[in-house]
Order: structure tokens, then sequence, then C-alpha cells
């Protein structure tokens, strides 16, 4: 059994819902309640859950945070400040983090997952152009940094886990650290460059090279994201790339 006075010192850390029933209990009664051995496990559960999630935010942004170490050196306080203005999100397996036809707003550092960049074609078909995965940045660049209408969505290959800081706090956080603009002009050249480095290697190429390529060049893909969207961004049918998956060794 646990007295109020004890209560009242871990409620600041607990979620609204059970610090009203709390607050019920107390209005209810004119005495010091006890409470039962029920709200006591719901209690303690709720703290577990707080620590737990509060390390994997900070797990999270520790991987932010070695990835910019990759082209510059960030101190403590400057990453303190650079994690101020992400907020860590959860999608689930084919959640839109943007639809097309819409000004993206959001920038996305994958922490966990596979983003897939995709849009649908004069033909109907649902094509992936690009994979994004752990550790990168994903956005609609141009209509990120232009407000542009962006035609092309972005949606989650697989369960992702992504912290995300909208046009407005990055430049908020550009202010405050003003290498952070060229720090993610850079990251964002590295990977235009990368995106036409796979696209010119795939180019000419028939629907088998495709697929070897794909497994030597992005191997830790395949497995992770549905067949579907494997065989959108190789340009071949789920029907042929089973076929093809069946002859290759």
């Amino acid at each position: 059994m646990i007295r109020l006075g004890f209560i009242m010192r871990i409620e600041v850390i607990l979620p609204f819902t059970h610090r009203s029933s709390i607050c019920k209990i107390t209005r209810d009664h004119n005495h010091f309640p006890l409470l039962t051995d029920f709200y006591i496990k719901m209690l303690l559960n709720d703290i577990s859950l707080c620590f737990s999630k509060s390390r994997f935010y900070s797990l999270s942004m520790e991987k932010l945070v070695q990835f910019l170490n990759t082209y510059r050196s960030i101190s403590d306080a400057e990453a303190e400040i650079i994690m101020s203005h992400f907020e860590l999100k959860y999608f689930k397996e084919a959640a839109y983090l943007f639809t097309g036809g819409n000004v993206c707003n959001s920038l996305y550092f994958v922490v966990n997952g596979i983003l897939r960049i995709c849009a649908i074609n004069d033909k109907g078909l649902d094509i992936t152009h690009y994979f994004i995965k752990e550790p990168q940045f994903c956005t609609m660049l141009d209509s990120f940094n232009n407000g542009n209408i962006a035609q092309g969505s972005i949606q989650a290959s697989s369960s992702v886990e992504v912290l995300e800081i909208s046009r407005k706090n990055l430049r908020k956080l550009c202010l405050s650290l003003p290498f952070m603009a060229d720090l993610m002009d850079q990251i964002n050249q590295q990977r235009l460059l990368e995106k036409i480095r796979l696209k010119n290697i795939y180019s000419g190429e028939d629907s088998t090279s495709r697929y070897k390529l794909f497994l030597r060049e992005q191997p830790d893909i395949v497995h992770r994201v549905p067949l579907n969207h494997v065989a959108s961004y190789l340009n071949v049918t789920p029907q042929s790339l089973s076929r093809i998956r069946r002859n290759v060794k």
C-alpha cells in the first residue's frame, strides 16, 4: 500500500490519464487514501514505460548525432541544440509519411527501417523511385526547399522509426547553428550523387541483371520490404521477379 504523499511525488512523470484518476480519488476522499494493488501496478507500469521511452528517444538522437559526426565534429552543446529541434515518430509498414499533391514541409532522419519514394505513373501503376534506409535523411527535396507541390509520396516500406524536423524548425536550427545549412547541403548533394550512381548502374540492363545488381548494391533491402516494392523499383512485374529470384542463386 502506498500513501498519497508518495504518489504526489511521482505523479509529475506519469501520463495525464492516470494523474486524473489519482486526482479523482483525492477529491472523493477527505482523508489520505491508500491505493489498491491495481493502482500500484498501473503506476509502476507507467513509470517503467516512461523510462523505456526516454531511453529509446536518447538512442535515436544518438544515431542522428553519430551520423552528423561523419560530416563534421559535433560538440555536446551543439548536439543538445540539434536534438531539441527534432521529434521522434513511428510509422507502421505501408503508412504514408507524405502524400503527393501537397507541399512537403518535413525532413525525416531514418533511425530504423526503410522508406520509399513512390508515385503513380501515367498508366496507373505504382512506381518505386528510391529506397531510403537507416541512417539517411529523406524528404521531397525540391518541395521542401522551395515550397513546390510534390508529385511523389513517401511511404514506409517496413515499420520505421524516424526523427522529423519541419522546415520552420530547420530554419530556426540553422539560425542557432549556422554550420547546419552547409552540412545539410553537403548531405543532400551526396544523396543526389548516390541516386544518380544507382540509376546509371541499372540503366540499359535486362531484368535479371538489374536484380543481380540490386542484390549487390542494396543487399540489405531485398528481404526487408514487400516483393511488389522491389518489383516496382526494378521495373518488372511481381510475377517476373518471383521467377527471376528462383533462377538466381
